[in-house]
């Protein structure tokens, strides 16, 4: 993929997903070998797993059906840390199917919150 096509593209994608972060799972996983090209003096490596990224990314608007809220079904939170990012999961426990999810969240950790203990 030429690097022009993945900076113009992945602006306009970075938006989108931004917009819909709450319903993709591992959001944060996913983007985590693009998120050097948004900083202001990095220079472009055009490396294969940004390039994967970069097509993952685009996958995971269309991956996942999400339900709407029942107040009258158990409600699940599935929660994940690393060293480098947050995850978690809204989920419904169905009567028909273990759990279905509500909302995802996810996000790369600041540098400042990399030095915090993740086990906390």
């Amino acid at each position: 993929m030429r690097h022009h096509l993945l900076i113009s593209q992945g602006s306009k994608l970075f938006w989108v997903l931004n917009y819909y972060h709450k319903f993709l799972p591992n959001l944060s996983v996913v983007l985590s070998p693009l998120h050097c090209l948004l900083r202001k003096d990095e220079i472009w490596k055009g490396t294969q797993e940004q390039e994967n990224s970069f097509i993952q990314a685009k996958g995971l608007l269309h991956s996942f059906l999400l339900v709407h809220y029942d107040p009258s079904k158990p409600l699940i939170i599935s929660c994940d840390a690393s060293p480098y990012r947050l995850g978690a999961i809204l989920s419904l426990e169905m009567d028909d199917e273990p759990k279905m999810p509500i909302a995802f969240a996810s996000r790369t950790l600041a540098p400042a919150e990399k030095q915090y203990c993740h086990l906390e």
